[in-house]
């Protein structure tokens, strides 16, 4: 399979660790080691990596908590995934993976209205949390294209751009 892929001419392979929800908690669809086994292969077989954990969610499957804690438990989650990267030396990695498209559906119904605010959210979140993962030199982020809210560069720590649990909950 490897080889196949190869030779279509692709030198990068993404592994995705999809989580859902079960009794309010976030659960990995699969075991961490089966994550960890599918960068060391593709790594083995000299493919560099982009790893990002990935919230199944949007119309057919609604994120059944609130806002606030699926904000605070994609954060957690995403800075996991940032160690596992840097441990795993992976090329690339992304925070959350269409995570403007989970909020708006899981949170807004994909509201025309709401758009915008959805955009938002996921927009503020990065803005947020890059700074945490970049902390590690090694790895390389990818964040959507749009992240027009700036962080305070003289405190982070008490940014007024900082999304808390308390906004949304």
């Amino acid at each position: 399979e490897i080889e196949n892929i190869r030779a279509l001419g692709v030198n990068t392979l993404s592994v995705v660790s999809h989580y859902d929800y079960r009794n309010g908690e976030p659960v990995l669809a699969n075991q961490k080691q089966d994550y960890i086994d599918r960068i060391t292969k593709a790594k083995n077989a000299g493919f560099a990596v982009l790893l990002v954990p990935d919230f199944v969610g949007g119309e057919n499957s609604k994120i059944p908590v609130s806002l606030g804690e699926f904000l605070d438990d994609a954060r957690n989650i995403s800075l996991e995934w940032a160690q596992i990267a840097e441990e795993y030396n992976v090329e690339y990695f992304a925070p959350q993976n269409e995570f403007d498209w989970v909020i708006r559906f899981s949170f807004y119904n994909n509201a025309p209205e709401k758009f915008e605010e959805g955009i938002n959210i996921s927009n503020r979140w990065h803005v947020d949390i890059l700074p945490e993962i970049k902390k590690s030199d090694s790895i390389k982020t990818i964040s959507p294209k749009k992240l027009p809210i700036q962080p305070q560069i003289s405190d982070k720590k008490t940014s007024n751009n900082k999304i808390s649990k308390s906004q949304y909950t």
